[in-house]
């Protein structure tokens, strides 16, 4: 399942583009975010999750995107390190 949500990203780039004030461009850069969060975060956030709850992990990374999605870096953090890192 995991697989398949970062897989599909490309499929809402264009959506997302024309909702809010953010670029293709800086866009596919939160795409590359995710990347290296999937590389680099991603035993922490499990690690995190194992002690809090995977819900409580995965909520609180929904909020951080709720809330810093409006701008490109907020994207990038939101999606790139907070949620899709799992």
């Amino acid at each position: 399942m995991m697989m398949g949500i970062r897989m599909s990203l490309g499929l809402f780039v264009q959506p997302l583009a024309n909702d809010t004030a953010l670029f293709i461009t800086q866009i596919s850069f939160v795409n590359g975010g995710n990347a290296i969060g999937m590389g680099c975060i991603a035993a922490d956030y499990k690690a995190l999750a194992d002690r809090y709850g995977t819900w409580t992990i995965l909520w609180l990374g929904m909020l951080l995107l709720v809330i810093f999605a409006p701008t490109a870096w907020g994207l990038t953090i939101g999606i790139g390190l907070v949620v899709f890192p799992f």
